[in-house]
């Protein structure tokens, strides 16, 4: 008998002990925990830690929901038909996990996701466990990441020259405007998802570009080759800058087409050239002076 008794005592203390444990476990999160009694209507919510506590000063609240009744009707009208439906699945499937927006204080909503599970008995709904979380600061900050990257890719559409955005890890493209597009020929599926150095015409121009990437962070004015779909080659200036893009590390790429400056600038050197082996190669004498840098050129003939 007193083994038994002993036995009952150890088993006591250590539900005891169980459940001072899950108190300081629930006692500690962030989030709100509760349960509904679903065998008996007004299915009263039963709060099992502070949600004040979790969910900020008391006077930037509303009252609480004391019911599934009135939880229902603080969620937001555009987000309530769903959650409800959400809830109904959930008494079938066991689990359900969905975010929404409900009234905080007066027309005042924020953003919270709940995670629920459905506890049965005899295949049937008796109790719903939850864990609600308040995310409207994250929701908000991904919002506004949003908009601030729908501003860029505006801004960047507007521009009058072709501009890419590429991963810093992998040197993808993830981004383009349709400047790019129609300059070089390409069409979104051409460019998209490519990496970057396959359109570079030589591997030394690749080779110096990355360099001084990695080496500097960013790079400002780069000349460099770049070949289209059909393999046409074209003088780029390239001007790269980090950027935070869709989550990820990136660089953003504004090109200036420069093709023609260096054709003249090829043709101009050229005639320098024709122009040096005509005067090398007559028996005339050249002479020639500049009066602004006060240098005088004297062809070999003089001597």
């Amino acid at each position: 008998m007193e083994n038994i008794l002993k036995g009952a005592t150890d088993d006591l203390l250590d539900v005891k002990n169980r459940t001072v444990q899950l108190r300081s476990v629930v006692d500690n999160l962030t989030e709100v925990v509760w349960s509904i009694d679903l065998t008996s209507e007004p299915y009263e919510i039963l709060y099992h830690n502070n949600p004040i506590a979790r969910f900020g000063n008391p006077e930037d609240l509303d009252p609480l929901p004391k019911t599934m009744e009135e939880w229902q009707q603080r969620i937001h009208p555009d987000d309530r038909e769903r959650v409800l439906e959400e809830v109904v699945n959930a008494l079938s499937s066991g689990k359900a996990s969905y975010a929404y927006k409900s009234l905080r204080k007066k027309d005042t909503y924020r953003y919270y996701r709940d995670r629920i599970s459905v506890l049965y008995e005899d295949d049937k709904p008796i109790r719903l466990d939850g864990i609600t979380e308040d995310i409207d600061n994250i929701r908000r900050s991904r919002l506004n990441l949003e908009l601030s990257q729908q501003r860029l890719k505006a801004i960047v559409d507007a521009l009058p020259d072709p501009v890419f955005i590429s991963t810093k890890e992998d040197g993808k493209v993830i981004f383009a405007n349709e400047v790019l597009f129609k300059v070089y020929e390409m069409s979104p599926v051409d460019f998209l998802g490519k990496k970057v150095i396959h359109f570079y015409q030589n591997f030394e121009g690749r080779k110096s570009y990355i360099d001084r990437l990695q080496t500097d962070g960013h790079i400002q004015s780069h000349e460099l080759v770049l070949k289209n779909k059909k393999g046409e080659s074209f003088w780029v200036s390239a001007s790269s800058m980090p950027l935070d893009f869709q989550n990820q590390e990136c660089f953003i790429t504004i090109l200036q087409d420069v093709t023609d400056r260096k054709n003249l600038e090829r043709q101009l050197q050229e005639s320098n050239e024709r122009y040096q082996l005509a005067v090398e190669g007559t028996n005339d004498a050249i002479w020639e002076y500049d009066f602004n840098t006060k240098r005088s050129y004297l062809s070999p003939q003089f001597w």
